[in-house]
Parts: C-alpha cells; structure tokens; sequence
C-alpha cells in the first residue's frame, strides 16, 4: 500500500491555507427527457461540450503520484502537461483519487492530500481546465485494511465521508465540472470475499459496493442496492454538504445491469459510461440508451484496446450527436513522443483523437472564453 505523509488539521485551518480564483463560469448539468438530445451540459447558457483525457495512462499516473507524496517539482510537471492538453485545445481532465490517499482512518483525513488537491485545482484553472474528480480509485494492493474490514455500513460512511472532504476541497473552484463517485461499481450476483472483482489487470477495477446482495437476489434486488448506494455517498452528511450544484455520476460499463442508466439516471445529473469499442457490439446504441434517460452523458473512458484508431474514430462519430463530452487517456506524452518509445497503439488513438476535435466540439468546447 502506498503512504503518504498524513497531516491532521482542523478543516477550519485547512480552508484559511486554500485560496481559489473563481474565473472559471461553472457548468452545469441540464435535464431534459423531452428533446431530441434530451439533456445538456451548458455554459454561460449555452451548450457545453467537454473534450479532453483522462489523466494518467498504464504506470504513468502523476496525479496520483503527486497526491502521494506532493512536492513542487511533481506539481510542476502536472502545470507542464495541462498546459500541453491546453495547446491540444482540450477543456477536461478527468483525475483518480484512491480512498487512502483522503482517509487515514474513518473519521480521519490527510490534510496534505487535501490541500494538494486544490493546487491541482488551481493550476487546471490557471489553464482554463475543467477537473472530473473520479474517488474510490484503488484495488486490495492500495486499500487500508481497516476500510476492507469495515462491514457494508461502515464502509458506505467511511465513503460518503471520503466524498464530503473532497467536496470542501473542491467547494472555492468554479472548474469542478464533475463528482464521478467511483469507476465501475457493480454488485455481485452472490456473495463474494473480497471487495474488489479480478479482472487480470494489474490496475484499480470494478469494486463491488456489497460482499452479500442477499439470497437468489434478483436484478431488481441489485438495483435498489445501487440507488441506495449513490444516495448514501450524495446526501447529508455527505457530499451535498459543501457542494449543492456541482454534476455528480458514476463511472459504468456497459454490461452492467444494476447500475444501468434507466436506473441510476434519476439519482445523478451527468452519466459517464466507459466504452472499449468492440466489433459487432452496438456501441453507439449504448451511448444513445444512456441519452435517453434524459441526463448529460459524457463518454468517461475511451481507448481503442479491442480495435484500433481507425474503429475508434467511427464509433466516436457515429455517438457524437447524442454525447457532452468524450475523454480519451493522456499520460504527460503527445503522440510523438509516444512513437518514439515504441508505443503505436497510444500514438495513433491520440492521433485520431486530436483530429476529431473540431468534429466532436461542433463550436461547443469553449475554448478561446476560457482564456486560450
């Protein structure tokens, strides 16, 4: 497990050290079941399209890194990559942050942790940035024992208080387009030993929300424990404490049947489903079920992992229409760079991505009004 220097403040300390520049307007999420695009995000009052990455990619993750163990030389090469996705003429950034990195204990929180967030954000807003705060990003490898011990309850609170800490970090900044309360969540179809599903991949995955979904328990059955999760992490005392109106979602894959988009949509005000273009699968159908529901949707996670480039770019513009956002990986290397390493896949998918930027925006990216 990772470690990070803990310091333990009063959050009334902790907010007189943090210090924002509100010169970002804030976007926000608009519901609507009844147009043909059905819900929008807008700015300023006008339609809001978030083109950018997920920060961090394979072993290169320095957001994570950073709130590890926050030094001024690893901040300063977070502001060198944002100024790069600027001038890739990217507004958002999608950034991971493990529990343990916040939560020290139950009750407890890492002051440094908190106030290194806020650099972050301070220096996406310095370059025009829009931050997507992913939590609950960590596997067995990363996970404080005591949370895994916890019994359902006390781990639900342990993360509805997780998200009330980075809501007051994120509370002073006008650039927080989005809560995303965890990537992948699902519930298991029987009871399970462990908290985390194996997927293969050395890499923080799906994390069941319940060991036990109870006896023979039907889709209906897990549905409900989805919604009663997304409301416990959302309401007091949690993260509607410090932050009333910023979009919060989760992270969903396709095949998930309790965190399906009819059923969690009227929980959230943004959807953010993770799609690996696969052959023969209706991609862009999925991003259209998800539409429907009336929500923003801003596609979380796109890669061409299954396909290539070329399949990637044909589903993105087939789903454009219906989609508020589309985020692909970034890692701190542009394409050449990535070339040079030996790395074609990540070369050629940024490649096709940057390509697509005026084609997905469609005038609404914004990117000259956020001082470009």
């Amino acid at each position: 497990m990772r470690r990070a220097i803990l310091i333990l403040l009063p959050l009334a300390l902790l907010f007189a050290a943090g210090t924002a520049r509100a010169d970002m307007l804030p976007v926000r999420a608009i519901h609507d079941a009844s147009s043909a695009k059905n819900g929008s995000l807008q700015w300023n009052g006008d339609p809001f399209f978030a083109y950018g990455f997920v920060y961090g990619f394979g072993d290169r993750q320095p957001f994570t890194t950073y709130l590890d163990n926050p030094t001024a030389a690893k901040l300063a090469q977070i502001d060198a990559d944002m100024e790069q996705v600027h001038d890739l003429q990217a507004n958002t950034l999608r950034v991971r942050i493990e529990f343990g990195q916040i939560m020290p204990s139950a009750t407890g929180y890492n002051g440094t942790a908190l106030l290194a967030l806020r650099d972050v954000l301070a220096a996406a807003q310095n370059h025009g940035i829009y931050i997507i705060i992913t939590g609950l990003w960590n596997d067995e490898e990363t996970s404080p024992a005591w949370y895994d011990d916890l019994d359902q309850d006390g781990r639900w609170q342990a993360q509805a208080n997780f998200w009330k800490l980075v809501a007051w970090a994120g509370e002073p900044y006008s650039n927080v387009l989005e809560y995303d309360l965890a990537a992948e969540p699902t519930v298991p179809s029987a009871a399970v030993n462990s908290w985390y599903m194996d997927t293969g991949f050395n890499f923080p995955g799906p994390q069941y929300i319940v060991k036990t979904p109870g006896p023979n328990p039907t889709t209906a059955t897990k549905q409900a424990l989805a919604r009663q999760w997304i409301h416990e992490l959302k309401a007091s005392p949690a993260l509607r404490d410090y932050d009333p109106s910023t979009p919060v979602s989760v992270g969903t894959f396709p095949d998930s049947l309790s965190f399906a988009p009819e059923n969690i949509a009227p929980q959230l005000e943004a959807l953010t489903p993770h799609v690996y273009d696969k052959e023969g699968r209706d991609d862009p159908g999925i991003i259209a079920d998800n539409a429907d529901t009336g929500d923003p949707v801003i596609l979380g996670e796109t890669y061409p992992l299954h396909t290539d480039a070329a399949h990637m770019r044909t589903f993105l513009l087939a789903s454009r229409a219906r989609l508020d956002g589309t985020l692909m990986f970034f890692d701190g290397r542009t394409a050449d760079q990535a070339r040079a390493d030996g790395d074609t896949l990540y070369a050629d998918a940024m490649d096709t991505y940057v390509s697509l930027h005026d084609d997905l925006c469609l005038n609404r990216c914004h990117i000259e009004a956020l001082g470009g």
